[in-house]
């Protein structure tokens, strides 16, 4: 089964050509606001450039292209991809519990860039027989105010070069971002002058991210929400609960299923797995929790 983290969707969405035109639309110091539908999520980006919320992921996301013609091209659900000169750029919000999702164990000696390269790792994992990405050194931006600081690295792999970078905002938000590249743009002397241009313009729009809302907000948008209730509210008349798309829904954010459907185990042992997901932060009601053991159980 292919893998369903994160970020290997998104290294598929925005994939970019050359960017020898990152300026070319306003100039160098020139940005503009973004403010989403909902008022919640805004930040700088670089003025002239293209922006739209993706509404096919569970929590904020928006995407930012160099030009309208680049920037519907990230936005469609054919496998296209932009022409040399355009340039994409790749915004997400995530409750930080995430980090615990993904598997991301944070440590006091850990500082933002060795977060930043943990959280890559993890959620840019191969499947079985593809190509792990090559990652640079981590960095750190410290900013000033008690604002914290931005963890930050290059990355590669056969279908893009980029920038990737984390950055813990207010309320136990996580703010992703990633800029990219074709493959092959940020090696050599001229790659490294070009790897410091696009971090330049990924750590002017991450520090800018600013979100209305709390983490605990993100992870019940990420986990899914509870049964079905009638309009009295009462639950007991729900549709009985569907176990197998409840694993599926809940189960498959930061690991692949394949681990799940491999696993022979007992009833207790389910009950004691589930219980051990749930104190990781995902999200099933006991109703929920209780389908999802018997449809594990079962199989």
């Amino acid at each position: 089964m292919k893998s369903l983290r994160l970020l290997s969707l998104l290294l598929v969405v925005i994939l970019v050509a050359s960017p020898l035109a990152v300026f070319a639309q306003g100039g160098d110091d020139e940005m503009e606001a973004f403010v989403s539908e909902d008022e919640k999520v805004t930040f700088m980006y670089p003025a002239g450039w293209f922006t739209s919320e993706d509404p096919s992921t569970p929590f904020p996301a928006v995407i930012v292209a160099n030009s309208e013609t680049a920037r519907d091209k990230l936005m469609s659900d054919e496998d296209s991809y932009p022409e040399s000169g355009e340039v994409g750029l790749f915004v997400m919000l995530l409750p930080s519990a995430f980090l615990t999702l993904a598997g991301v164990e944070v440590t006091e000696d850990m500082d933002a860039g060795d977060i930043a390269e943990a959280l890559a790792v993890a959620l840019l994992a191969p499947d079985e027989g593809e190509e792990a990405p090559e990652f640079g050194e981590p960095d750190v931006l410290e900013l000033d105010d008690d604002m914290g600081s931005v963890g930050y690295l290059t990355l590669a792999d056969s279908e893009a070069d980029g920038v990737f970078s984390a950055y813990e905002i207010e309320n136990d938000v996580l703010a992703i971002a990633y800029i990219a590249t074709a493959a092959g743009d940020l090696s050599g002397d001229e790659g490294s002058d070009l790897a410091e241009e696009l971090t330049a313009i990924l750590l002017d729009v991450v520090v800018t991210i600013s979100y209305d809302g709390t983490g605990d907000e993100l992870l019940m948008q990420l986990m899914g929400g509870g049964p079905a209730e009638d309009e009295s509210g009462d639950t007991s008349s729900a549709p009985a609960l569907d176990g197998e798309a409840l694993v599926m829904e809940r189960c498959s954010v930061c690991h692949t299923t394949d681990r799940i459907f491999s696993a022979v185990k007992t009833a207790d042992e389910w009950t004691v797995t589930v219980d051990r997901m749930i104190g990781n932060g995902a999200t099933l009601n006991e109703a929920e929790r209780e389908a999802v053991i018997a449809y594990l159980s079962e199989m």
